[in-house]
């Protein structure tokens, strides 16, 4: 029997999917329990594309009407997370023993970010001395800007002012679009409005799935034909809310900052690896699991010891169980859905009970070639394969060989708390700030004053764009267990400012859902949205004045 199939099959809608992966952001990692996610990412669904919908009667998948993204805080273009700082106590080094808490007195954090010649680091301070780094801004483009992967060599770009290519793709498309039957002169669609930025990145499977720069350019609008997967040029049928530019020359070097990855050894098990930027800018990127060469991140194991696990958002990791997607004829054998259909090394599971969500890490076996659906009277049926591809997983990797990440407490600052994790005894992380007033973790947002302040973060209870009522002006909160609910407040953006206030949960909402979408031309409107299984919704509540939380003074350092 395949171990896999000892596993429960997922609640409906109990596990959310997950985020785009955002470098030098580390946080453990759950789900489905007590929402304790990486700072600054945000839970999507499958596949990874802005939250666009089909305005076609047969509801076909043109990214016809976009919501307006949901962003966590001011300019959070870029890494708008809180940093993951590393301080590392190295064994031989006055390091921490198996057994022991981690050692007093470390070094400044300020060794583990570093600002460059060009690269320069927004660091908030506090009255009570924290100094809690942020997004990272490009002194010559003027603007925060992210790091991302990216083609011909796979280097690291610290990137700005760059609009991705905002359409879905359909069965069998490799993400390339042209203006000629030779699928010659290259073309990037999207059906995002307004976006002005004057470059614009293209994935290709053809170079891994990694982006590649370009400058934009002129409006096109013949025929557009697509290259499918089998090599075949064909004509692709564009609705009214896709537009297609022709795409110019690629970015020239220098453009961006340019980085690499360097690992410092951190302790058994475990490494830390920081991007180091070409202008002597610095600061932590991830953490590797040396036995299994893996990126990891933290989250509660099959062992039920919190430990450095392989997940889907930082590697090319199936993962499942997917609703109602099963592997054998009988929909008895859970399915696992991978990134990419190059198979992957391992798959994760994710068993949720009790409020309490327990990742198991199996072996692949095999890409399957067919995939089974259960309908709701239980019928099992053949169901053609669709994007993305789906994996048989095999055998448990055994819990004990990835690093443990025990969570702690790393320093007081006032009322904010470090949150962190000691891993494998001799490396510790800060990963968020607590409000022990509160007592909820929080992230520092601009209030509707434009104030800096630590407000409260809990994707527990969060704010997605969905209305209570068919002119957009009553938000809702969203929660994926009512049960296991603990959150009371929840913080929500600020139309007509930009900035954030803090409302307390209010009465549950059982009526109708409505959410803001941009039309092609431009226009808004307040569009009535489906319920998702498993997943209640929350009125606003009374809101909390601003000044009830933990001010901070931000600069560029």
């Amino acid at each position: 029997m395949r171990h896999a199939a000892r596993f429960p099959p997922r609640e409906p809608g109990r596990c959310r999917s997950w985020a785009s992966r955002r470098p030098s952001s580390f946080k453990t990692y759950n789900p489905c329990g007590p929402a304790v996610w990486p700072s600054g990412y945000k839970p999507l669904t499958l596949p990874p594309f802005p939250a666009c919908y089909s305005a076609n009667p047969d509801g076909r998948q043109d990214d016809i009407l976009c919501a307006p993204a949901q962003r966590e805080g001011d300019g959070m273009r870029g890494i708008l997370m809180t940093w993951a700082l590393v301080i590392l106590w190295m064994a031989g080094c006055g390091g921490a023993t198996p057994g022991n808490s981690a050692p007093s007195g470390p070094p400044s954090t300020e060794d583990f970010f570093r600002s460059g010649s060009r690269l320069r680091f927004e660091v908030t301070t506090t009255r009570d001395g924290l100094r809690w780094p942020g997004n990272l801004f490009d002194q010559t483009r003027g603007a925060v800007c992210d790091w991302t992967k990216a083609a011909p060599d796979g280097a690291y770009y610290c990137i700005s002012g760059v609009a991705p290519q905002g359409l879905l793709l359909r069965v069998g498309e490799t993400g390339d679009f042209y203006a000629d039957a030779d699928c010659s002169q290259q073309l990037w669609l999207t059906s995002s409005t307004g976006d002005a930025s004057p470059f614009i990145s293209i994935r290709s499977a053809l170079h891994d799935g990694l982006p590649r720069f370009f400058t934009r350019g002129e409006h096109f609008t013949g025929t557009v034909h697509t290259r499918k997967q089998d090599g075949a040029c064909v004509q692709r049928p564009i609705s009214n809310g896709v537009t297609a530019f022709r795409v110019g020359p690629e970015v020239p070097a220098g453009t961006f900052v340019r980085g690499e990855l360097r690992e410092r050894h951190a302790g058994p098990g475990i490494a830390t690896v920081f991007i180091e930027g070409e202008d002597g800018s610095s600061h932590f990127d991830h953490l590797r699991a040396t036995e299994h060469d893996l990126p990891c991140l933290a989250g509660l194991a099959s062992d039920d010891v919190s430990r450095c696990l392989p997940l889907p958002l930082n590697n090319q990791t199936a993962s499942g169980p997917t609703p109602s997607i099963w592997a054998n004829e009988t929909c008895t054998e859970p399915a696992y859905h991978s990134p990419s259909c190059t198979l992957p090394r391992l798959a994760v599971h994710f068993e949720s009970k009790q409020c309490t969500t327990r990742i198991h890490v199996l072996s692949v076996v095999e890409r399957l070639t067919q995939t089974h659906f259960q309908q709701a009277d239980g019928n099992c049926q053949p169901t053609a394969l669709a994007f993305p591809c789906y994996v048989r997983a095999g055998e448990e990797v055994p819990a004990q060989t990835w690093p443990e990440a025990i969570p702690i407490d790393m320093a007081t600052h006032g009322r904010l708390t470090v949150r962190g994790l000691n891993l494998a005894h001799s490396a510790m992380i800060p990963t968020a700030l607590l409000d022990t007033q509160v007592g909820m973790e929080c992230r520092f947002r601009k209030d509707v004053e434009g104030t800096s302040r630590c407000l409260p973060t809990s994707l527990e209870l969060s704010f997605t764009g969905l209305h209570a009522d068919n002119a957009c002006t009553q938000p809702l909160f969203e929660s994926s267990r009512e049960e296991c609910l603990q959150t009371s407040l929840a913080t929500v953006r600020d139309v007509s400012t930009g900035g954030f206030r803090v409302h307390e949960r209010g009465s549950r909402h059982d009526g109708e859902l409505f959410q803001r979408l941009v039309s092609p031309d431009g226009t808004t409107r307040c569009l009535e949205r489906t319920r998702q299984p498993g997943v209640t919704y929350w009125r606003t509540g009374a809101e909390i004045p601003a000044t009830s939380f933990v001010p901070g003074t931000p600069s560029i350092e």
